[in-house]
């Protein structure tokens, strides 16, 4: 799941200016578009709870773009997913 996750990240979100949080504008294109290329569900709701169980918290309450952070994944530091564990 992380490395998917930063695949997904550097393709078709976009990393927070900080570097320590990702992006996803348009969340309609990403469950449409996106989530049945990489895993075997298109719904939102699926995907943010596999965020969670990996830790991920949503960092912003902004209803126009969802917005995630964890404190292992950061933009371009890769060697930090090994920290990344299911709770």
């Amino acid at each position: 799941f992380p490395f998917n996750l930063e695949r997904i990240v550097s393709q078709v979100a976009y990393w927070a200016p900080s570097g320590t949080e990702f992006v996803i504008k348009d969340v309609n294109k990403f469950q449409q578009i996106v989530l049945p290329r990489y895993f075997r569900h298109s719904k939102m709701n699926s995907f943010i709870r596999q965020l969670n169980m990996y830790g991920f918290h949503k960092s912003r309450a902004d209803h126009s773009k969802s917005v995630f952070s964890h404190p292992a994944f950061i933009k371009g530091r890769s060697y930090n997913f090994i920290y990344l564990e299911i709770y």
